[in-house]
């Protein structure tokens, strides 16, 4: 199955592939979806890095203070070194359901020494 077309946020998109990945008989799900915010939903990156941050603080599976976030044109991109999978996919849905996020590119690494 191949989703196509345009939603208004990235938890939107995640949404939309779940559901299809749900869905009796499907095999496998082609994610081709665009996000497009709206003008009036739009955040600034300070803005959303500032509250991916406060996100990550916040979740204490999460070792914050080894993971660095970027933001562009609101792309999150999270980068640095946890001791575990699970802390690694915990801050990429900490910071993909935020409010003006288009997209998150989780490249911290999993090191098995920390």
């Amino acid at each position: 199955m191949t989703l196509r077309g345009t939603v208004g946020s990235f938890a939107q998109q995640r949404a939309a592939v779940a559901d299809a990945r749900r869905t009796r008989g499907v095999a496998d799900v082609l994610d081709e979806l665009e996000v497009r915010i709206l003008d009036r939903d739009r955040r600034m990156d300070a803005e959303i890095r500032g509250a991916a941050l406060q996100r990550l603080a916040w979740d204490s599976e999460v070792p914050s203070d080894y993971i660095e976030v970027h933001v562009r044109d609101g792309w999150i991109t999270l980068k640095g070194d946890v001791g575990f999978q699970f802390q690694s996919d915990a801050a990429f849905a900490d910071v993909a359901s935020l409010f003006g996020v288009t997209g998150v590119t989780n490249a911290i690494e999993v090191v098995e020494s920390l």
